[in-house]
């Protein structure tokens, strides 16, 4: 094994191969394991003296002396017997010391893989394995060269198949070969361990451990790393993730931050690059007197970006293929003079080394050097003598020689940089560029810069970096430009009045319904720094006084001064510009959820009919129509090659050796990369960085049996694989183009119902071929054509738009016998086009494919020499059938040309209305594009028109007429005056003729290269045509909503549209004013406008995409019904896109075939940020779907926040308790259980159409809720055939979200209260309830301080010293015209009995709960009561009953966390409308009487519910009892003591019977609804996660008021954590009398449990440092009452507990099943 490095930040640890990054190593993996560290040095405190709970580092050191002297020992042992008796002492103490079990003296054979025994220490599958790998008498050799001996077998015979074989093959072939093999494996030497990952295996990657100079040394720093990476429970703990796991992912994390720097690196070295090239380029256009800003040699800035472009992707093609020396390809780890001559890496030697003199900064020696390695790369270098002398010269002194292999690859042609190929780049620009690339950022207080680990890279990470730059666009100044941005949000603008502090970090926006791509999470900013990866928006000095200084750019100093940031008149600018990014959605796809998502897929098609046998596997084809950097086609190679080795290797019964493997996968890659994929994208830059990707991956060096280039006769190396990818990837919009469709004549007909475009066209396919009388879709007009309807547009063009609405009308008009006979004609020749041109494409991709031999076949002598070029490749597909540009009508051009038209009536330009062609017109021009000859179909009214006998037509193309059979009467076709020939001399159709004879085509021609319409089965004919279509369909397509923004355009050139919210009444007259100040402002507008509103149309057109009829666009939902139109029959699809298409609740014809074909269905919520762009509540999810089938039976997993999970739960065994969303420690649950995995079949769908869907709905229509485990479906059943609900009550209740937070303000309803105004409302009128204001069950939780302008600036209430009138304060105060105010108050549907005049909503005692609310929050649902008279804000949702008794059910229903678990289902994030008509509601029956008189003790807590409570008390109140009558925390004589008439002391006010009460509910409710105890446990564990953390750390004193809570929303309850002098002051008093005064927290009261206390301590939560009866006084200052602030004094008394919400259930259970 090749050893690049030793980080010697651990001295005796090398980290060979990069195990992991070294940058990691030396500056993360220390803070990742120091909590690991902490807990074991926290043990070791806990029990002084143990030496079982010694700090195993401490271990480690403490074996140092007697591991030397057992060496020495053994060093004068006899024979191998007895050498490895003392290597098994030796090892014993180490393995002891890491909490592992002393080895036995034999180790004990395994057979991993059948007739392979290995000796094994311990073997923990699929976690661990230790392996003794030591060989007596070969100690001075490797410890992968070692062998085995009879010896590790405790004297067996060695199997022939592993005789002589060294460790390094036995791992590969009987370790990690085996179908279940451990994760880990830890390989003990003598003096060395080597740490294994079967993962990183492949790569020769390792950890060694060389113990003679670890435990010689005693660094601490080293034995804590070594602890950290070897200790067992670090390694194979007993459940749940190991630490390294952990430490793998972190460092991918990093890896990521990695690539993170790398995008800013790169678009800082194409602005260098680009500025430098322009400053030589104007130079020289200045000599030769040519003007390179205006005229012909006008410098294009978009040309020079892709050049810049090109160019560091050169560098980074040599980084990263420089750092995998294991590839093959370049020499470096082999050859001193590639190394210091050549190579890159020796400029890296030189990007930190001052350039102090004018030659030295603008000297060409870097420019020299990486030219000559371009050069290199590009051509090779051969073995030859006069090559090497020459080579060798370049070293002095250097006597190697190496070969290079030449790369036919545009990239390094030289003639794609006309440009830069003018150009010399000083050192000082190559010097930072390079630095950027090499080195990290370095940001921030403690961080370093590092070194950019190349190798740890992956290139789905690699595709990160440049993907996220495809938007990216370059320009020059036209003026000294100030960069400008949105104004951070300040005061009450950034208040959100719907939810308290403790929600507002976990409600979103609503990622239902594809708000993702809105929800995208904005990077951190402030006035002295943008981030130039965001959005940029530029002004010229003379307009930079109309922004504010918050709306400026400003750059820090390296002073530390802050300027603003200017770019000079002339310089190349490279950013993102507003409107590119409002049209992209090229975000990078994690590597993680790539892979997740291509492994299912593929587990679903591999284990298919489709393939039989591992041959089969590279037949294959995967396609990605969205395709970016092509990560998902990269992981799909990755995985098919090594599922094709592994199938084959099993069939054969021969393994692959360790050392030969890797290039034996990369060939395999190789092969699908060259023939099996398939690519488009709308990008043509991303389509060349894609093939870059590709080839990237399936690079490698042709190597002979000793690891040398292999060459020819001649010496010179084999030329390198390039995949070439002319007919597998394009550059169109997927989403628009014409199809292998087709419509029956009968619908084009008059009065025929539907009409043609009403309905969807029927696809034609190889078995169900076109019939004689349908027609091609693309053939035919649609009302959707050039059908624009912006008000604003037809303002500025009035004639234009009523000619366009002339134009569709008769365009559109039923079809006369006539012109239907035509278009069958038509269709006919188009049939024969496309036969003609799939034969041609499947004949010239042949041509164009290597011959490559994969394992076990062995290369052809002839296979290289009998390869064709790259330029020879390309002059085939010039010459041939894809010849775009070329002039001869191939049949690809021609039915190409007549598909782009019909796209382009989609998209025409409204200015060029007055062109449009009429309907004959078009059909003239299509004829002579398939036929080659020009038939006018409009009638001769000088000619007789009356039908003419079959007999004696006019025949004018008489070679296609004969295709009229059948037809007995025609009308005859007038014929052109002239036929113009559209023929060359040899006959051969001409594109310029048609373009000269039909002026029209250029415009059709300008559409389609503007538009990029791609036609799927023109392009891919033989793939999807004569095969039928691809076998696997990858991507995460773009979350992109179909709308028309105008901002993004505007913004360009007046930044105030896009950075500042403009009103409607502004944005016209702002618009008027800069079409007048920007030339070409208007006619870009218009352009920008087409496309938006011509894409619309496209896509909701019911022939284009049926399935999304009434559904809002989104470009990812056109995406899913395309994939499944472009499947084999046995293919296979997944997609990664948000979750809308399951709770659209217009979405039941889409989800009716989604369910058709869905097989896994893994929902994910963004919260550990895997979209690092993306808002974290935005919820997305892994699809699989395969063939469709009649029934639906998919998996469902739900509540995800790492693709680790999705594995953990099939390898589960489904024993064990299902986790909730978080774990103990609050963390987001990533653990796995089977019963995670919940099938849907039929029978669940009809639940949740029960549940959640609208009466009626089919079972495979239902929406998909977030299920979290299957054991739930018991409960989803019994709440399916609840019979009530509140929509039931229909007229007699009413909902309302009445006064719009902004709305109302304008229009004078509500006032926002000043700050500082201190007043408290007067009566109930006066109050205008948001959602801080209440919580579950609590009208008057928080008050809003007197300066209120965010979510967390509300205190809570002391419901104890409450005053009887109390109301809180209002952050809006009514409209001082009551009569104004109230009249706009709705009225309810009922009128009361005896009355004539509806009342007022306001007029009734009303349930309100928030409307925004979050799934994954403490609480969902929080409901309270307010009083009549009161308001509330939008951010609230109120419900009025007829029946004040309805209102108590429907309150106590939804207290409940059976209520608030069926919301959390929904997975919605706004309560609201049909949602709030579908929650539960108990029955009214005997039992219910127990859960009004808890509802009203909890809401009647001042006299304004008076009315409320002696409406409904019931003399059986007062014989209620509290389900644990010992509890000293509770009153238990309250209930005796309730009275009729109302009185603060009917309503509970402690912290602790509030809570028991609300216990008591849930089990009531849970009791009503059928649910049994253990449906609730599980729902409480599984669904309320944060509810669980509170409850485990919110502790009581005696008598029942909170001391210390951990709760996000019960900020000033209680002490705090700990006491500082900014917290309130603190007495303490024992009950001996003593005192201290003090700023005491809740750590001086009580000591939380170490690791390893005793049962009962861990139970208890702790152990307390006071004696009960202790008094704890705490002064705080309360502002929540009028005539504050005062101070209030708190006491608080031991003993202190928390609350078991679990053990509460069962007793509560047990005695309210007893007292039924």
């Amino acid at each position: 094994m090749p050893v690049l490095d030793a980080v010697q930040t651990f001295a005796g640890i090398a980290n060979e191969n990069e195990f992991y990054s070294h940058h990691y190593l030396a500056e993360v993996f220390k803070g990742d394991i120091k909590a690991r560290l902490d807990a074991w040095e926290a043990a070791e405190a806990a029990h002084p003296g143990d030496d079982n709970h010694r700090a195993p580092y401490k271990r480690l050191q403490a074996w140092a002396q007697k591991w030397f002297s057992l060496r020495s020992q053994l060093q004068r042992a006899g024979d191998a017997a007895e050498r490895w008796q003392v290597f098994t002492q030796i090892q014993a103490g180490l393995l002891q010391a890491l909490s592992y079990a002393a080895p036995d003296k034999r180790p004990s054979s395994h057979e991993l893989v059948p007739g392979l025994p290995i000796p094994f220490w311990q073997l923990q599958l699929p976690r661990l394995a230790i392996i003794p790998a030591y060989q007596p008498g070969a100690e001075t050799e490797d410890l992968l060269d070692h062998k085995l001996l009879s010896l590790h077998l405790n004297g067996e015979a060695i199997p022939p198949a592993l005789q002589n074989e060294i460790w390094a093959d036995l791992l590969s072939d009987a370790v990690f070969g085996a179908e279940t093999p451990p994760r880990y494996v830890l390989l003990a030497g003598l003096d060395e361990w080597l740490l294994l990952d079967r993962y990183k295996w492949p790569n020769n990657r390792a950890l060694r451990f060389d113990w003679a100079d670890i435990l010689d040394r005693k660094d601490a720093d080293t034995l804590k790393a070594c602890a950290a990476l070897l200790h067992k429970d670090c390694l194979a703990p007993g459940e749940g993730n190991s630490l390294l796991e952990s430490l793998d992912e972190n460092a991918h994390k990093h890896a990521f931050g990695v690539s993170e720097d790398l995008k800013y690196a790169l678009r800082e070295a194409i602005e260098l690059l680009g500025n430098e090239a322009a400053r030589q380029l104007r130079e020289q256009a200045s000599e030769a007197k040519k003007g390179i800003f205006s005229g012909k040699d006008q410098l294009d800035a978009a040309d020079l970006s892709l050049e810049c472009l090109r160019l560091v992707y050169r560098l980074l093609f040599m980084f990263y293929i420089e750092a995998r020396p294991e590839l093959g390809y370049v020499p470096i780890d082999k050859s001193e003079v590639y190394l210091k001559g050549y190579s890159l890496e020796s400029l890296r030697d030189l990007e930190i080394q001052p350039l102090s003199t004018p030659h030295s900064r603008n000297g060409f020696y870097f420019d020299a050097t990486l030219r000559r390695l371009f050069k290199l790369v590009a051509n090779g270098t051969g073995l030859d003598s006069a090559t090497q002398h020459q080579l060798g010269d370049t070293i002095a002194g250097a006597k190697e020689t190496f070969a290079l292999a030449p790369l036919d690859s545009r990239l390094f042609d030289d003639s794609t940089l006309p440009l830069l190929g003018k150009v010399r780049f000083p050192n000082h620009v190559w010097q930072t560029v390079i630095r950027l690339m090499s080195l990290t950022r370095g940001q921030g207080r403690g961080r370093r810069s590092g070194r950019v680990s190349y190798q740890l890279l992956s290139i789905n990470q690699l595709g990160a970096v440049y993907e996220a730059l495809l938007s990216y666009r370059g320009f020059f100044a036209s003026d000294d430009l100030y960069e400008v941005k949105p104004a951070p949000k300040k005061g009450h603008a950034a208040a959100e009045d719907s939810g308290d502090d403790e929600e507002s970090g976990e409600d979103g926006d609503d990622a239902g319904e594809d708000s993702s791509a809105n929800g995208r999470r904005q990077r951190a900013g402030n006035a002295s720094d943008a981030d130039k990866l965001d959005t940029a928006w530029f002004v010229p000095a003379s307009r930079l006084s109309e922004y504010t200084e918050d709306e400026r750019v400003y750059d820090v100093t390296e002073s530390g001064h802050t300027k603003l940031r200017v770019y000079p008149k002339g310089s190349f600018i490279y950013r993102l510009a507003g409107r590119d990014r409002q049209k992209s959605a090229s975000y990078y796809t994690p590597q993680v959820l790539t892979q997740c998502l291509v492994k299912y897929a593929l587990k679903e098609l591999l284990d298919s009919d489709r393939v039989k046998k591992a041959d089969d596997i590279l037949t294959l084809t995967v396609c990605e129509p969205a395709m970016g950097s092509a990560a998902f086609l990269n992981e799909a190679v990755n995985q098919l090659a090594e599922a094709y080795l592994e199938r084959k290797q099993q069939e054969l019964g021969r393994r692959i050796a360790h050392k030969p493997y890797p290039q034996e996968l990369q060939k395999v890659r190789m092969y699908l990369a060259d023939r099996n994929v398939f690519g488009v994208d709308l990008n043509p830059v991303a389509v060349e960085l894609a093939e870059v990707s590709l080839w990237l991956n399936a690079i490698y060096g042709e190597l002979d049996e000793d690891g040398e280039p292999v060459t020819d006769a001649l010496g010179r190396p084999l030329p390198a694989r390039v995949p070439w990818f002319g007919y597998q990837l394009f550059a169109g919009n997927s989403l628009i183009g014409a199809r292998h469709q087709v419509y029956n004549a009968a619908s084009l007909k008059k009065g025929a119902k539907p009409t043609w475009h009403e309905e969807p066209p029927r696809r034609v396919t190889k078995s169900e071929p076109r019939k004689a009388d349908e027609i091609w879709h693309f053939l035919l007009p649609d009302p959707g054509m050039a059908n624009y309807t912006d008000k604003t547009a037809k303002t500025l063009y009035p004639n234009d738009f009523e000619r366009l609405k002339t134009w569709r009308k008769s365009f559109t008009a039923p079809l006369a016998p006539h012109e239907i006979a035509r278009l069958q004609q038509l269709s006919q020749s188009a049939e024969d086009l496309w036969k003609e041109h799939t034969e041609a494409l499947a004949r010239d991709r042949e041509r164009t494919e290597d011959v490559l031999a994969v394992w076990p076949n062995k290369p052809a002598k002839d296979e290289n020499g009998g390869a064709i070029s790259r330029a020879q490749k390309e002059a085939i597909r010039r010459q041939g059938l894809l010849n775009e540009d070329g002039d001869l009508a191939t049949p690809f051009r021609r039915l190409k040309l007549v598909m782009d038209y019909w796209c382009a009536l989609w998209f025409w330009p409204i200015t060029a209305s007055s062109h449009l062609p009429s309907r004959e017109e078009w059909w003239m021009e299509v004829g002579a594009i398939l036929e080659g000859n020009i038939v006018d179909l409009a009638p001769q009214t000088s000619l007789d028109l009356q039908p003419t006998a079959p007999e004696a037509p006019q025949v004018l193309v008489p070679e296609v007429q004969g295709s009229l059979v059948g037809f007995e009467r025609q009308m005859t076709l007038a014929k052109s005056p002239e036929q113009k020939k559209l023929h060359d001399k040899f006959g051969q159709l001409r594109i310029s003729k048609l373009r000269q004879q039909f002026p029209r085509i250029e415009q059709v021609d300008a559409v389609a290269v503007a538009q990029r319409f791609l036609h799927w089965e023109l392009c891919f004919s033989d793939v999807l045509l004569a095969r039928g279509g691809f076998d696997l369909i990858l991507g995460n397509p773009p979350w992109l909503k179909v709308e028309w923004n105008e901002a993004g355009i505007l913004g360009e050139k007046n930044p105030v549209f896009a950075i500042r919210k403009v009103s409607a009444s502004n944005l016209a007259n702002l618009r008027t004013q800069a079409f007048s100040d920007f030339p070409g402002l208007q006619a870009a507008w218009s352009g920008e406008f087409q496309e938006a509103e011509g894409t619309q149309n496209f896509l909701n057109a019911v022939q284009n995409y049926p399935l999304l009829k009434g559904v809002q666009t989104n470009l990812y939902k056109c995406f899913m019904p395309l994939a499944w139109n472009l499947n084999s029959a046995q293919g296979v699809t997944g997609l990664l896109h948000p979750e809308g298409p399951y709770d659209d609740p217009k979405g039941g014809t889409l989800r009716e075939a989604v369910y058709a074909r869905l097989r896994r269905h893994f929902g994910f919520v963004n919260e550990l940020q895997l979209f690092a762009e993306v808002d974290h509540h935005t919820k997305y999810s892994v699809n699989i779907y395969g063939p469709h089938r009649t029934a639906p039976a998919f998996d469902h997993l739900s509540n995800l926040f790492s693709p680790s999970t999705v594995d953990a739960c099939y390898q589960h065994d489904g024993t064990g308790v299902v986790g909730g969303y978080k774990d103990e420690a609050g963390k987001w649950n990533a653990a796995g259980h089977r019963d995670r995995i919940v099938r849907v079949e039929t029978a669940l769908l009809s639940t949740f159409a029960r549940l959640y869907d609208e009466s009626g709905t089919t079972p495979i229509r239902a929406r998909l809720p977030a299920l979290h485990a299957g054991a739930l479906g018991s409960v989803m059943r019994k709440l399916a055939a609840w019979p009530r609900r509140l929509g039931d009550f229909a007229e007699h209740h009413m909902c309302s979200e009445m006064w719009h937070e902004s709305r109302q303000q304008r229009d004078g309803t509500i006032n926002r209260r000043i700050p500082n105004d201190s007043r408290f409302p007067l009566d109930t009128t006066e109050i205008v309830f948001s959602g801080p204001h209440f919580h579950v069950a609590n009208p008057f939780y928080k008050s809003p301080r007197r300066v209120c302008t965010a979510n967390g600036h509300y205190d809570v209430i002391d419901l104890v010293t409450l005053p009887d009138d109390y109301l809180p304060r209002t952050n809006y105060w009514p409209s001082k015209n009551t009569t104004e105010y109230f009249s706009r108050v709705r009225t309810v549907y009922w009128e009361d009995e005896g009355k004539q005049l509806k009342k007022r909503s306001t007029d009734y005692f009303r349930l309100i709960t928030r409307k925004m609310i979050g799934p994954a929050s403490e609480r969902t649902l929080s409901p309270a009561i307010i009083p009549p008279g009161a308001a509330h804000i939008d951010g609230a949702l109120s419900v009025a009953f007829a029946d004040r008794r309805n209102l108590l059910l429907t309150i106590g229903t939804w207290t409940s966390l059976v209520a608030d678990f069926f919301v959390k289902t929904t997975g919605k994030v706004n309560f609201w409308g049909e949602t709030a008509d579908s929650v539960l509601v108990i029955r009214d029956d005997h039992g219910s009487e127990r859960v009004i008189c808890r509802a009203l003790v909890l809401s009647c807590l001042t006299v304004h519910y008076a009315p409320l409570w002696e409406e409904l008390f019931d003399l059986d109140f007062a014989d209620q009892h509290w389900s644990q009558p010992a509890n000293l925390r509770l009153h238990q004589e309250f209930w005796q003591n309730l009275t009729s008439t109302w009185s603060r002391n009917c309503a509970l006010r402690s912290d602790y019977a509030r809570r028991m009460v609300l216990v008591e509910i849930d089990v009531l409710v849970a009791q009503a609804l059928g649910l049994t105890l253990e449906e609730l446990l599980l729902i409480y564990r599984v669904q309320f996660p944060v509810m669980q953390g509170y409850e485990r750390d919110t502790w009581y004193d005696i008598k029942g008021r909170i001391v210390f809570t951990n709760s996000k929303g019960l900020v000033g309850v209680g002490l705090p954590r700990k006491g500082s002098r900014s917290t309130p002051k603190t007495r303490i008093v024992t009950p001996d009398g003593k005192a201290r005064e003090g700023n005491f927290g809740w750590d001086d009261l009580w000591s939380y449990p170490a690791e390893g206390e005793d049962e009962s301590i861990l139970t208890r939560g702790g152990t307390p440092k006071v004696p009960d009866g202790t008094a704890i006084t705490q002064w705080v200052t309360d502002d929540t009452l009028p005539g504050g602030p005062r101070t209030v004094e708190r006491t608080y008394t031991a003993p202190f507990a928390r609350a078991n919400r679990e053990e509460d259930y069962r007793i509560a259970w047990a005695f309210f099943e007893k007292n039924a």
